[in-house]
């Protein structure tokens, strides 16, 4: 969902976008079954917090990344710290990584730094954490 989002933000010519249904249709066979919660109305593992703070880190170099991210209720001007972590190790900031929203609510930075492509990454705000992301290649 993530790179779908960074595509579409990247792409002048898309002025909006949105994710039907928002719940699935009944059954496991025929209709829509790519809701943001299941039939029953319970939430999708892993997919609403996807959705309501998009992330996608994509590799330029071995060093260099850009990562891209938003906050779905943000505000223009909310910063956002990026942190990134290599195999087990704790979660640092980036240098240059603390950014703030544009008007839109997203962010989108390319950063510097050792093994850059093996690290994995999220961004911290005023009101939590995203998920976790790894480097799209």
């Amino acid at each position: 969902m993530g790179e779908a989002e960074w595509l579409a933000y990247r792409n002048p010519r898309v002025s909006s976008y949105s994710q039907y249904p928002l719940v699935d249709d009944p059954g496991s066979s025929g209709g829509f079954q790519s809701g943001l919660r299941f039939h029953n109305r319970k939430k999708k593992h892993g997919v609403y917090p996807a959705f309501r703070l998009p992330l996608f880190v994509q590799e330029r170099s071995g060093s260099v990344v850009e990562v891209f991210g938003g906050i779905r209720t943000g505000t223009p001007g909310q910063q956002v710290t990026i942190e990134s972590q290599l195999g087990h190790g704790k979660w640092k900031p980036v240098s240059g990584g603390t950014v703030a929203l544009n008007s839109q609510g997203y962010f989108d930075r390319v950063v510097s730094l050792s093994k850059a492509s093996k690290r994995h990454y999220r961004f911290t705000f005023a009101g939590g954490k995203s998920r976790s992301a790894s480097v799209h290649r």
